[in-house]
């Protein structure tokens, strides 16, 4: 492939505007701290691996965060005579089993790392979710919708009451080189600036970086501001975007995926819900689409 013009043939792209010689050397983002969510599931190795990766890359810190839900069991009303049930003393068991697991692969990790382990109901472990994410440059989790009823009810928790971006990790281990070519799927909208802003640290890093607009409408005019105004501001911020305009597309999320596997991207960057959660529930949406269905790292911010 030469180009992303020959992988799409149907778009238009538009090189981003210059202006890098007129400005001082801009400064380098970074990310310092990393909350990494685990759940002691086969999930955990691709989070793991990406969040090492940024660590790496960013001399940042990755905190790992254990948890383990505890469902509320009740006991029908009679006292317990026998001490602790024997199903609970199998479970800690299981659990401690859970935790040396997931420190073993945190030591191993090249980054500097730690963990806690959170042993509680869903509100529990939401509640204390929540301030650790709040002092995290990025919360770095598995995608929420699969095999979990717990994952999504994180997801949306961290993105809205903690405001943090999300980083959802698919469960493919990335590969080595995978953020060089980053898609990022713009809309004049706060979410999509909030989630550009949150992933400078990656598009300054990035070799290619694709700013791609999917029309709203047939025959859109997609041309000028304010795609044009948001390449030129992140060319100030060293990042150098090819503008992408993509067709009106039914399910605009399949358009985003697609450009990324034509040009061969290992990240997708776009705003979380621009409508409410429960009309994205109802009717489905651009968010709930990607976080079903995409198969490379996104990361999201509301």
């Amino acid at each position: 492939m030469n180009g992303a013009a020959e992988a799409r043939p149907t778009g238009e792209e538009t090189r981003a505007p210059t202006g890098a010689a007129r400005h001082p050397a801009p400064a380098e983002r970074s990310f310092r701290d990393l909350l990494v969510h685990l759940d002691g599931s086969p999930r955990d190795a691709p989070v793991i691996a990406l969040a090492d990766m940024l660590g790496v890359m960013g001399n940042a810190h990755v905190a790992g965060l254990l948890t383990n839900e505890i469902p509320l069991v009740g006991l029908g009303g009679g006292a317990i005579s026998d001490g602790i049930p024997d199903v609970w003393i199998r479970e800690e068991h299981e659990l401690d089993r859970i935790e040396r697991q997931a420190r073993a692969a945190i030591e191993a990790m090249q980054a500097s790392a730690d963990l806690r382990r959170v042993d509680g109901s869903r509100r529990e472990l939401l509640s204390v979710a929540i301030p650790l994410a709040r002092v995290a440059d990025l919360f770095v989790m598995a995608m929420p919708y699969g095999d979990s009823a717990f994952l999504p009810e994180m997801f949306e928790t961290i993105l809205f009451d903690a405001g943090v971006p999300v980083l959802a990790v698919p469960p493919s281990p990335p590969a080595p080189r995978a953020l060089e070519t980053i898609v990022v799927g713009w809309r004049d909208t706060r979410e999509s600036a909030h989630a550009v802003a949150a992933a400078l640290p990656l598009l300054q890093r990035a070799r290619r970086v694709y700013l791609t607009i999917v029309a709203d409408t047939a025959g859109e005019d997609l041309n000028g501001a304010p795609a044009t105004d948001m390449a030129r501001h992140l060319d100030r911020h060293g990042v150098s975007v090819e503008i992408r305009h993509l067709p009106k597309q039914a399910r605009p999320a399949d358009a985003l995926m697609e450009e990324g596997a034509n040009v061969g991207a290992g990240l997708l960057v776009v705003g979380g819900y621009s409508r409410s959660r429960l009309r994205e529930r109802l009717l489905g949406g651009v968010t709930l689409d990607l976080l079903q269905k995409c198969r490379i790292p996104l990361l999201m911010a509301h």
